[in-house]
């Protein structure tokens, strides 16, 4: 008998420890920490408007030219489950920060009409090209919830925005200084 009570002293202990193990382990289980991190970003930049002309006269032109637009870049924003509200709205901010750029806000786009420029084209003989362009940036911004056991995407926010405009011209025969006029090279000198 002495044993039997014993036993039953022990396992009336323990129980109630198992049980509590049991009970910590459960919830240490579900609960779970938010996290939010860039899973990318890239920007790239982008000619919005675009005129150019052969010089085959051997004296300086002047002229008044409208550039076209040929491309327009909007600050948009695709959002999934759980983000909204303030986490959507300081989505630009963010992504500015991230990529090194002022972006405009949400709805905000480049000029959709032509843009009219007083130019004298100079006397060489070659392709000139005057543009107008921007440099674009992209980027997707996840939720992360994390438990003890594993992490999961439970929301994000994707989208593209734009920064200040700069305009120039080339001399197709010219080497191209910085990352615009190259790219103006690269798609309107042959």
């Amino acid at each position: 008998m002495t044993r039997l009570r014993r036993l039953r002293r022990r396992i009336a202990v323990v129980l109630p420890m198992m049980a509590a193990l049991l009970l910590i382990s459960a919830q240490s289980a579900h609960a779970t920490d938010i996290l939010y991190e860039w899973a990318w970003t890239k920007k790239e930049y982008k000619v919005t408007h675009e005129w150019d002309w052969v010089n085959t006269t051997g004296e300086p032109v002047k002229k008044t030219i409208s550039m076209k637009k040929i491309h327009e870049v909007k600050a948009e924003i695709t959002a999934s489950g759980g983000v909204t509200g303030k986490l959507k709205s300081k989505f630009f901010g963010k992504l500015g920060i991230e990529v090194g750029l002022t972006l405009h806000g949400e709805g905000k786009k480049t000029t959709t009409t032509s843009i009219t420029w007083q130019i004298t084209i100079p006397k060489a003989d070659g392709k000139y090209v005057y543009y107008s362009g921007t440099r674009k940036a992209s980027g997707r911004y996840e939720r992360w919830a994390c438990s003890s056991q594993r992490c999961s995407v439970t929301g994000y926010k994707k989208g593209h925005s734009w920064t200040s405009n700069s305009h120039g011209s080339i001399s197709c025969k010219k080497p191209s200084q910085d990352g615009l006029s190259a790219k103006v090279k690269k798609e309107f000198c042959p």
